[in-house]
């Protein structure tokens, strides 16, 4: 059937990117024998702890509406977990906001304060949601780059530069999700000073916080101090603890920050769910030694793939030093990130995801996820090897 006029979507929508992420998933998944290294999501399950905690609250029949800013008690364990861990200070009662994972917090935030017209600041590469977040307000997302000679980092002297009377928010993620990098304290402190400066709204997404590596410390920007009233810091439980499809999180931040996004809340789901919340409970008032088996896994895989991919003298790889994914430059095959990837997919039957899916500087670039079995990665290492040894000639065409 032909849609009429007013049928037709909202024009808010015309300019939102379908996933690159999600487009390599579903090609693979269309194809046989493929080795999918593409998701961003745990191979291993959820702690079992939490799935009992979970298990048992629906038997007690804890499947009703809760409050839209989360069950109390969670609100308090998330308030202890940011003070001892995070070096940032919130209320339970009104700073504290559970989500519908990070992505629903990220959504909050950018809805909540961004107004058709306003500029906002996105970390790139970074993850894709958030330029389609801005869209979707209203906004103009303006590329903030993350450059290879600065290992992926941001650069606070860029960020001034690119700042206008426009400019209301910036958004990234620390630890970042394509390239691994982990921004130090040092580089988070002026940043600070310029987002103070400006009078920027931070946007902070740290759903890697715990996956770090080589000694490296994860730090909060809203514990910098003046920050807190200009930082939505967002979290989630999916990676930390496997809990991809629990869909829950949270997000911190002033009493007035958190005041306009729990509007967003009660407009778009009404309430976290319950089940969810009672499991995140578990998670971060549980035995914490599942995140660090968790970890130490990660950290072997990289070291796998690094071993491995490195000794390639096409790739050029820097080292991650949190979340799980590897940032290859491609350049060296005169190809662009997009064809590159599909010929992986169909000549050697291994799902990457191109750079360019994750922001215009990631041109060159391909993402290789080790969220998988170490299985599954080695399979992967020996048919892009094969593959590479066998069609360097094409690859350059």
């Amino acid at each position: 059937m032909k849609l009429t006029k007013t049928d037709l979507p909202a024009k808010r929508l015309h300019n939102i990117r379908p996933s690159g992420i999600r487009r390599m998933m579903t090609l693979a998944r269309q194809m046989k024998d493929v080795v999918s290294l593409t998701s961003g999501d745990p191979d291993f399950e959820t702690p079992e702890h939490i799935k009992e905690a979970a298990i048992e609250s629906i038997k007690k029949g804890f499947t009703h509406y809760t409050p839209i800013l989360g069950i109390e008690e969670l609100r308090e364990a998330i308030t202890n977990k940011l003070s001892k861990e995070n070096d940032i200070d919130v209320r339970a009662d009104s700073e504290i906001m559970i989500t519908s994972g990070a992505m629903g917090g990220i959504f909050a935030a950018t809805q909540a304060f961004i107004n058709p017209g306003d500029m906002v600041l996105v970390a790139d590469p970074d993850f894709p949601v958030y330029s389609e977040c801005v869209k979707m307000a209203g906004g103009i997302p303006i590329s903030l780059p993350r450059e290879e000679h600065d290992s992926f980092s941001l650069n606070p002297d860029v960020l001034r530069k690119l700042v206008t009377s426009k400019t209301k928010m910036i958004i990234f993620s620390n630890p970042n999700n394509p390239t691994g990098s982990v921004m130090n304290k040092e580089t988070l402190e002026e940043l600070a000073e310029v987002s103070k400066e400006k009078k920027l709204i931070v946007v902070s997404d740290e759903a890697y916080e715990k996956i770090v590596y080589d000694g490296y410390r994860h730090h909060s920007i809203a514990s910098m101090p003046g920050m807190k009233s200009r930082t939505i810091s967002i979290f989630s439980f999916s990676k930390t603890y496997a809990m991809t499809g629990w869909r829950i999180g949270y997000a911190a931040a002033s009493k007035e920050l958190i005041k306009a996004m729990n509007k967003i809340s009660y407009c778009s789901v009404g309430c976290p769910q319950s089940t969810s919340q009672v499991a995140a409970l578990a998670a971060l008032t549980g035995p914490q030694n599942c995140v660090k088996a968790m970890v130490k896994e990660y950290h072997r895989r990289r070291d796998l793939l690094l071993q491995n991919l490195s000794a390639l003298e096409s790739f050029k790889i820097l080292k991650p030093r949190g979340a799980f994914y590897l940032y290859p430059n491609i350049k060296h095959f005169h190809l662009d990130d997009n064809a590159f990837a599909e010929k992986l997919l169909y000549d050697a039957k291994v799902a990457v995801v191109p750079g360019r899916a994750f922001g215009a500087t990631g041109h060159g670039y391909i993402r290789i996820s080790y969220s998988y079995s170490a299985q599954s990665l080695l399979e992967g290492i020996k048919r892009i090897k094969e593959y590479l040894n066998n069609a360097r000639t094409a690859l350059r065409e």
